[in-house]
């Protein structure tokens, strides 16, 4: 790689860097391009130059964390379920507990999806995300619910999909009602564990 298309690759990196801090201070995404270019040392034409709007930036956080958060989800479960039997309230707790489910979390992911319906770049990081969740988070998920003594009722992908699905609601509703998000997450994850699974 010579050295111009390294330094943008830099500099597109330590945008997305200040994006995801801000995010992360202040649970929300209501700051602008002039402070994503504050906190990173840039000005905006260099901002300009890589991305066309903060919505596409954004998109491109949310792209750095999924895999990370999948990678984090997949050593998590799997360790937790190699730990020994599990009752089903237990399976339910330990799949939440490892879910990013920090305020600032739920504002990316929010902003993501509604990103997802009039932006082709955020649905297909969106469908990716998805298609990854259904291909790692699922076996881990259906060996939880093995592991408190149920049989699932549906493919390991239909159940990462049912669980995500519960909680993008889950976010959707603490956000609205200010309540916890892991509090808000714990019942919807509950039903859909119980629901698509049957004793053994």
């Amino acid at each position: 790689m010579t050295a111009a298309p390294r330094r943008r690759e830099q500099t597109r990196a330590r945008l997305v860097e200040a994006a995801s801090d801000l995010v992360d201070e202040t649970g929300s995404v209501s700051w602008g391009v002039q402070d994503v270019c504050r906190r990173a040392g840039f000005t905006r034409g260099a901002f300009y130059s890589n991305f066309s709007d903060l919505e596409e930036l954004l998109v491109a956080v949310w792209g750095e964390r999924a895999e990370a958060l999948v990678t984090h989800l997949e050593a998590e479960v799997a360790g937790r379920v190699a730990a020994g039997p599990l009752d089903l309230e237990r399976a339910v707790a330990d799949v939440v507990a490892v879910l990013p489910l920090r305020p600032a979390y739920a504002v990316a992911r929010m902003s993501l999806l509604a990103s997802a319906a009039t932006s082709d770049v955020a649905c297909e990081v969106v469908a990716e995300h998805q298609r990854v969740l259904r291909a790692r988070l699922g076996p881990l998920l259906v060996a939880a619910v093995e592991g408190a003594g149920r049989r699932p009722t549906v493919e390991a992908g239909e159940l990462a999909d049912l669980l995500m699905a519960a909680v993008d609601g889950a976010l959707l509703q603490a956000g609205v009602d200010g309540r916890e998000p892991s509090a808000a997450v714990l019942a919807p994850a509950r039903v859909v564990l119980l629901g698509a699974s049957v004793p053994v």
